[in-house]
Formats: C-alpha cells, sequence, structure tokens
C-alpha cells in the first residue's frame, strides 16, 4: 500500500565509519613496517659487505658472523612482533568485520521494521478515513431522517388540531341548536300553561285537579329547562 515508496535506508553510523578507518589505519601500520624492516635488513647486509671489504678476512668474518647473528636476532624479534601485532591486526579486523556485518544486520531489520510500521500506518490512515466518512453520511442521514419524521408528526398534530378544531365547532353549534330548541319548547310550553291557567277558570273543574295540572306543568318544565342546559 505505498509502503517501498515511503522506505529510506539507514544511513551508516559514525562507528562504523570508524572501524573501517581503523582497518585500514592497521594494514598501513603493518605494510609500513613490513617495508621498514626490509629497508633495515638492506641497509644491515650493505654495511656488512663495506666492513668485510675493509677489514680483514678473519676479523671480518667474526664481525659479520657476530653483526649477523645480532642483526638475525634483532631481525627475528621484530618478525615475531610484526607477526603478533598482525595477528592481532587480523583479529580485531575479524572482529570488526562481525560488529560491521552486525550492524548491517541491524540496520535491514530496522529497516524492514520501519517499512511494516509505515504500511500499518497507511492502513490506519485508511480506515481512519473511510470511518469518518461513514460517520459523516450516517449523521446526515439519521438528520433527514429525523427531519422528515419530525415534518409528519407536526403534519398529523395539526390535522388532528385542525379535526378537533372542527369537532368542537360543530359541537358548539349542536348544543346552539338544543338551548335554541329546548328555549322554544320552554316557551311553548310556558304558552300552553298559561292557556291551562286561564282556561281552568271558565271551566268548572275542582280546586284539586286544578291544582295537579299546575304541579304537573311546571315539573315538566323545569325537567325540559334543565335537561337543555
Amino acid at each position: 500500500m505505498g509502503s517501498e515508496a515511503g522506505w529510506h535506508p539507514v544511513p551508516t553510523s559514525p562507528t562504523m565509519a570508524g572501524m573501517e578507518k581503523r582497518s585500514k589505519r592497521l594494514w598501513g601500520c603493518c605494510i609500513g613496517g613490513c617495508c621498514a624492516g626490509g629497508w633495515i635488513l638492506a641497509v644491515i647486509f650493505l654495511g656488512l659487505y663495506l666492513a668485510r671489504e675493509l677489514s680483514s678476512p678473519a676479523v671480518q668474518l667474526r664481525e659479520c658472523q657476530w653483526e649477523l647473528q645480532n642483526q638475525t636476532a634483532r631481525a627475528r624479534a621484530r618478525s615475531t612482533s610484526a607477526q603478533e601485532r598482525l595477528k592481532a591486526l587480523e583479529a580485531e579486523l575479524k572482529q570488526a568485520r562481525g560488529e560491521l556485518h552486525e550492524l548491517w544486520t541491524q540496520q535491514d531489520a530496522t529497516n524492514r521494521s520501519l517499512a511494516e510500521t509505515q504500511g500499518r500506518w497507511e492502513t490506519c490512515h485508511y480506515q481512519l478515513e473511510t470511518m469518518r466518512e461513514n460517520a459523516t453520511v450516517q449523521v446526515t442521514e439519521a438528520a433527514r431522517h429525523e427531519a422528515e419524521k419530525c415534518a409528519a408528526e407536526k403534519q398529523t398534530l395539526q390535522q388532528e388540531i385542525s379535526d378537533q378544531a372542527q369537532e368542537l365547532k360543530a359541537a358548539h353549534s349542536q348544543s346552539q341548536e338544543e338551548r335554541d330548541r329546548c328555549s322554544a319548547q320552554t316557551q311553548e310550553l310556558k304558552s300552553r300553561l298559561e292557556q291551562l291557567s286561564s282556561g281552568s277558570t271558565r271551566v268548572s273543574f275542582g280546586a284539586p285537579a286544578t291544582a295537579f295540572i299546575l304541579s304537573g306543568a311546571v315539573f315538566l318544565l323545569l325537567l325540559l329547562h334543565f335537561g337543555c342546559l
């Protein structure tokens, strides 16, 4: 997922560069020591040759033998020392190469770890962007559904209020009609009661019958009045 494009190798550390310089310097010292030993041996042999030519053969021979023995001993000592030093340098060089190889191995492991980390980071970033887009879409959809639901509930409430208002208006109109009808019936009963009262004085009825009729009419009038209310 683009992890190779973002991979950068770890540069060589100063410790590794110092070890390489040290190994080169050690090799230079060994080569210089060998060259110096060769020059010294050449000078010794040249001196022996000149001494042999300038002195008597016996003395020259003894001196040459003695000098040769001394020079040989010194040369062997220097050679032994140089060999020991060379072995030590070779051991140090081998150790330095091992450390260098270990450092290169660690560098490769670090580079691989960095590449894997960058790949995981890019994957997480992609997933985060996807989740953010999905969340935005879900919030938008939820807001739209909520707005539609609120609009539908508002319209339903308005319709219910309108229906209840019409029902109340119709009930009020019906109640008013009932009141008007009851008032008309009450007026009609009052008129009939007055007619009966006036007629009862002309017709020869007894006093008990007239009282009964009047009480019944009043009771009926009260029933109609309270029933209309």
